[in-house]
């Protein structure tokens, strides 16, 4: 049988996926502060580039954030002269990370 000491030592990684796939379904569905979402979004950026991981972000559109909220990115118009979609950010702690590493 294993001690206390050798329980408690196991483990002391993570996997990087595995938390960035955590914080990726907490920015789409969450329903807290953008403050809070923002520290989400500091603590994976963080864990991301110093593990050599990071792979840049999207905007979450309309459709992928509850209902009522704000999204991360929307069209707001039609740009006539240069003939092109005007994008704004209502929300940006509303992402999606990507990730280098797929274990």
């Amino acid at each position: 049988m294993a001690s206390n000491y050798e329980i408690e030592r196991k483990r002391k990684t993570f996997k990087v996926l595995d938390l960035v796939n955590s914080v990726n379904e907490r920015l789409r569905v969450s329903t807290c502060s953008p403050e809070a979402r923002h520290g989400m979004c500091s603590l994976v950026e963080e864990v991301l580039h110093s593990t050599g991981n990071y792979d840049g972000f999207r905007y979450l559109n309309v459709g992928e954030v509850p209902r009522g909220h704000l999204p991360g990115v929307r069209a707001a118009g039609i740009d006539e002269v240069n003939d092109r979609t005007i994008w704004e950010f209502p929300d940006e702690t509303r992402r999606q990370y990507g990730c280098k590493t797929r274990s």
